[in-house]
């Protein structure tokens, strides 16, 4: 994950340079309020997460989880930007959480791991 980070940086850099140079470097408190956000709750929190359900339930398992992102933001959509909720999300967050559900009782119970 670092190297994955890093990565990031060195390749982003000189963007952010070049529109540094361009606009300057003008942030709004929400800006930064957002960043704050940002680096904090998904990335060191949801990194944290994910790790520890890799440790306690394998990778192949906890893999399945990322298909409810689009459930989350869904309803993240709605509550949060007053976005419509029609039954065609209905029927898709249901197709997904069955799916995700079917293949964990498919698999078994999940190994007890320390």
């Amino acid at each position: 994950m670092l190297y994955r980070f890093l990565c990031c940086v060195v390749i982003l850099t000189p963007f952010q340079g070049a529109e540094i140079l361009r606009h300057g470097l003008a942030i709004a408190p929400e800006g930064w309020l957002a960043i704050l956000y940002m680096g904090v709750f998904p990335t060191f929190i949801g990194y944290l997460v994910q790790q520890q359900a890799i440790k306690h339930l394998g990778v192949s398992r906890s893999a399945l989880f990322v298909n409810l992102v689009p459930v989350l933001v869904m309803v993240l959509a709605v509550a949060v930007l007053g976005e419509a909720f029609r039954p065609l999300n209905l029927l898709s967050a249901a197709m997904i959480i069955l799916s995700v559900l079917g293949f964990n009782l498919m698999s078994g119970p999940a190994p007890l791991r320390t």
